[in-house]
């Protein structure tokens, strides 16, 4: 019989997009300009920023997590804020770290506590610097808020053997212009982030497992969402270079589990999809030229990804959840496989 111990747990959320709070409703206050939008072009539903429930079941799933008294730490790909506003930005990192309040009025506080055990990355809309839209953005407030510099590498250990997983945390919009194509169609472009990553890693050794934390997605097959097309090509080289084992991503919310192949390499890409935009159509909503019935927002979802000690050997299970009335829920068996 096969012994299974466990030596590291991850929580894979992605793509919060907290906003100011309505504290009527404790979702993401829409502006007038915002709602017009959303009542005419599919375009602007990027801007809806969180559903308070949707905070609220989040960190009841961490505080479950924390109840039954497994070590975890949270991972963020990107998007934490709905346009990058250094308000939006401080209030996401108080909920990461600590905890906000959704009704001011009578104080109804939600939020991971993680401070410590939490690692973030910024997505596209963290760089748009508080405007409603890409177009003109100024520097980013995300790095007074989050962290530093990108690239950044973590080592966590694995077990009492010398084994480690060593994080690697990129930021795909690092040259993304203010005013490109690129920043209109949140098209990725990083591959300065990968030269730096060249100079400052060795060959990966025998005992360490390495994982990519990126915001855009490598097997996006879309122009829109996408990667600049160098960019890809040159992931694709790191990837094989660096003998990565795992890409953990979000922005296109959508939940998938992917294997992807660089050359002959393998890897598996997982994407989180987004774990607390606002993911049902409001009443306010007038819907002037948009056909109700081809509104489908995408349901919230997060993985969590657990790294095992199987009769020696690692394996990496990948569970799926996916948000209901009642919290988040597993939506399908886990994807295990052995590291290399």
């Amino acid at each position: 019989m096969q012994k299974q111990k466990l030596l590291a747990t991850f929580v894979h959320i992605s793509d919060l997009h907290i906003g100011s709070i309505d504290p009527d409703t404790g979702d993401a206050n829409i502006s007038p300009g915002v709602q017009f939008g959303l009542d005419n072009f599919p375009v602007f539903d990027g801007l809806l920023g969180h559903r308070g429930l949707a905070l609220q079941h989040l960190a009841k799933f961490v505080d479950d997590l924390r109840d039954r008294d497994e070590k975890f730490h949270i991972l963020v790909s990107g998007d934490v804020s709905r346009f990058g506003d250094w308000q939006e930005l401080a209030l996401a990192q108080r909920f990461l770290e600590r905890q906000i309040d959704l009704d001011p009025a009578s104080g109804d506080t939600v939020g991971l506590c993680a401070a410590g055990r939490l690692l973030t990355i910024p997505g596209n809309h963290d760089h748009w610097a508080g405007n409603a839209g890409p177009v003109g953005a100024t520097p980013s407030s995300y790095y007074s808020r989050f962290i530093e510099e990108l690239p950044h590498m973590t080592c966590f250990p694995l077990g009492s053997h010398g084994r480690t997983l060593r994080l690697i945390e990129i930021d795909s919009d690092a040259d993304v212009l203010p005013n490109s194509i690129q920043r209109i169609y949140a098209r990725g472009n990083f591959s300065s982030q990968l030269k730096k990553l060249d100079t400052q890693l060795e060959p990966r050794p025998e005992r360490e497992v390495r994982t990519l934390l990126i915001h855009h997605s490598r097997t996006w097959p879309g122009f829109e969402l996408g990667m600049a097309g160098k960019a890809k090509q040159d992931l694709d080289a790191f990837i094989q270079r660096q003998d990565v084992s795992v890409i953990l991503c979000g922005h296109t919310h959508l939940s998938s589990a992917r294997r992807h192949y660089s050359g002959v390499h393998e890897c598996w890409e997982f994407g989180a999809g987004t774990t607390t935009q606002l993911d049902t159509v409001p009443f306010k909503w007038r819907l002037k030229l948009r056909d109700p019935g081809r509104i489908k927002p995408n349901p919230n979802s997060l993985f969590v990804h657990r790294i095992f000690d199987v009769d020696g050997r690692l394996e990496w299970m990948a569970t799926s959840y996916i948000r209901s009335r009642q919290g988040f829920n597993p939506l399908s068996p886990p994807r295990q496989f052995a590291l290399h």
